[in-house]
């Protein structure tokens, strides 16, 4: 998920196209008992996270390592070929998404709001930086809203933050531009936070590993800011949950457990809404000999995508706005995901 992600946010005007799709096998693994509700959630995982096209890649190996070669004595064994059920479920389920392929394309242009620094200097000189980066993309994926990354270049591109509530996690990143401090310290400092266990470090080193001197403002800057620890993810989205969430734009429904409905976003729940204008045609009729009469309105159209990641069936309602209640909140019909 976070490497679509990614490559999406690098250019999200372009489908992003997977010439090898490993889900079937890799060269370490392989499920000769593949479950289709398993190639359901595969397919729709990648859909969620901005695949557009794909090729189903299978390699076949005579013996797998590091299992015993007799573990799988043909080449075939965990592939399409043997795995008939999960192959028609692949084909279904994208047959299906091409159906309410207006849906899924709607879905694709949410502009995220939450940003996650990723900075290719610190991801390449400091592992704490990349471990930073996955558990706040894990942890801020399940609170309802798009989650994208904005890189050092793209960071300097102030339009980008211009339409709504938005906030920017920086992972650790130790290794930066003094333009990517001079663009984070340029913004107000509710809309930066960091994720990192080691504060010192943050944003201390220019690419060339140069110690960055701590100048007043920029200690000043750091110390303003909100620090997440890096936890569990569990742990680490209810603090998002609690104290990064309420900073960002309100999602138009977003998703929470059905016996908890106010709790906020349920981890393990990808959960994505948004509105579509279409038009509407009425027709109206006329006594007598006059034809009838058609008006064409524009309309909205509320759509999203949900599917529970976690090990057990959740039962899940939808949270919507509604001005008859008194928190502005109503909950949906409950549904139970497996």
């Amino acid at each position: 998920g976070a490497g679509y992600t990614l490559q999406h946010s690098l250019a999200p005007d372009k489908p992003l196209y997977d010439t090898e799709w490993h889900s079937v096998g890799t060269l370490t693994w392989r499920d000769e008992q593949m479950s289709t509700e398993y190639m359901e959630l595969s397919v729709w995982f990648t859909l969620y996270h901005y695949l557009a096209v794909n090729v189903a890649w299978y390699m076949p190996r005579q013996g797998l390592q590091p299992q015993p070669a007799s573990k799988f004595p043909g080449s075939l064994v965990g592939s399409f070929a043997t795995l008939p059920a999960a192959t028609d479920t692949f084909l279904r389920e994208y047959m299906l998404a091409s159906a309410l392929g207006d849906v899924v394309a709607a879905l694709g242009r949410v502009t995220p709001t939450v940003w996650i620094l990723r900075s290719l200097a610190s991801d390449t000189q400091d592992e704490t930086s990349t471990v930073s980066l996955l558990a706040s993309f894990e942890a801020a994926s399940f609170l309802g809203v798009s989650v994208g990354f904005v890189t050092e270049q793209q960071l300097q591109n102030s339009s980008m933050w211009s339409r709504q509530k938005q906030v920017i996690i920086v992972p650790n990143s130790t290794f930066v531009e003094d333009t990517t401090v001079a663009a984070l310290q340029g913004r107000p400092s509710e809309t930066v936070v960091l994720a990192t266990n080691t504060t010192s470090a943050c944003l201390g080193f220019k690419p060339s590993g140069v110690v960055r001197p701590r100048s007043a403002g920029l200690r000043r800057f750091l110390s303003d800011l909100t620090v997440f620890p890096v936890v569990p993810a569990p742990a680490m989205h209810a603090l998002f949950r609690s104290q990064l969430l309420p900073r960002v734009a309100q999602p138009p429904a977003w998703c929470v457990e059905a016996a908890s409905p106010r709790s906020g976003p349920a981890f393990g729940l990808l959960c994505r809404f948004t509105t579509i204008e279409e038009d509407v045609v009425t027709r109206r009729a006329i006594s007598g000999q006059q034809p009838a009469q058609h008006q064409r309105n524009r309309a909205s159209r509320l759509v999203g995508m949900v599917i529970n990641l976690n090990a057990k069936p959740m039962a899940v309602a939808v949270m919507t706005r509604s001005r008859q209640h008194s928190d502005g909140l109503v909950a949906e019909t409950a549904i139970e995901l497996r």
